[in-house]
């Protein structure tokens, strides 16, 4: 039985809105296979994607060509979820951030956005999880 109706006007409407949330998604994916893998803010702050890939990938890091989709495996897939978004380590040198609120629907972790100001002060925006069930799931 599928989640959503599919006749009627509002399962036209219902259809109309899942229609454009894949087509969202399809346009963050696009731009997200473009982005940078690594970026530098300032000659101070190093910014990079991936979560917990073996170093030795980093240290290949190398130019990857752009657009890629997200491999299978290896440092463009790696994730590390965090409860609340983001988690410091290495006596707060090093910050852990998550996007992703209830990552894959799986999980109740927050997500966040570090902004980094013209001082180079960084602060956190928090998504919240949702509670209950997700829209456009079965």
């Amino acid at each position: 039985m599928s989640a959503l109706p599919s006749t009627g006007s509002t399962g036209s409407m219902m259809n109309a809105s899942v229609v454009s949330v894949l087509r969202l998604w399809r346009i963050f994916t696009d731009c997200f296979n473009c982005l940078s893998v690594a970026a530098v803010i300032d000659d101070k702050i190093l910014c990079m994607h991936g979560g917990h890939s073996k170093w030795e990938a980093w240290i290949r890091l190398g130019p990857y060509k752009r657009p890629v989709d997200v491999p299978e495996q290896g440092l463009l897939c790696d994730h590390q979820v965090v409860e609340d978004g983001y988690e410091f380590f290495a006596e707060r040198q090093l910050v852990t951030i998550f996007f992703a609120p209830n990552y894959c629907g799986e999980f109740n972790n927050a997500g966040a956005l570090m902004t980094v100001d013209a001082s180079l002060l960084c602060s956190f925006n928090i998504l919240k999880p949702c509670r209950g069930k997700l829209p456009y799931t079965e």
